[in-house]
């Protein structure tokens, strides 16, 4: 299922996984997915935080749900591509469900919610595996420092010794 999440221009947000293209009639986004969900191959969820939540034209809900079921129900039924707490009040309750289209989702900073969207598990792992190579440049980055460092300390160590004997060599 591939799925299509639209929002407004002015508030186009960036969304693991997925790629922007302008619609037919130019006034909305769509965000595509890259890669293919595969319900039976282990999708997994991530979260996304201050987001207005989408038009519920095409979701489910129910009130009883943890956000724990909530999940469980999702991955079970592989039209469903999102799901978020009913009602945030008193550390969150209720399940909400999208199936099919994401329509108009976007980053509200004030006010917004949490919103979990399905992804390919391959789609994680590149996050993941971008997240690993930043790590790695910033490991690789202290290690070439602290080697600097250790050279400039031996130098200076080194200089200050043979300025020592020059010095004792001619006291003498």
């Amino acid at each position: 299922m591939l799925g299509r999440f639209h929002a407004k221009i002015s508030n186009k947000m960036e969304v693991i996984g997925l790629v922007w293209r302008v619609s037919s009639d130019s006034s909305l986004y769509q965000c595509l997915r890259r890669t293919k969900l595969n319900c039976l191959n282990g999708d997994a969820f991530l979260k996304y935080t201050s987001i207005k939540l989408p038009d519920t034209s095409a979701s489910w809900y129910d009130k009883r749900l943890s956000l724990e079921e909530c999940k469980t129900v999702c991955l079970k039924n592989c039209s469903c591509i999102a799901y978020a707490n009913l009602d945030i009040r008193n550390g969150g309750s209720g399940c909400l469900l999208w199936f099919d289209n994401i329509v108009d989702m976007r980053k509200h900073p004030d006010q917004g919610q949490d919103i979990y969207i399905r992804l390919a598990s391959s789609e994680l792992d590149h996050k993941k595996k971008r997240r690993n190579k930043k790590h790695t440049g910033t490991l690789a980055g202290v290690i070439a420092f602290v080697i600097g460092l250790t050279v400039l300390v031996l130098v200076t160590s080194a200089f200050r010794k043979k300025i020592e004997l020059v010095t004792t060599y001619n006291e003498f």
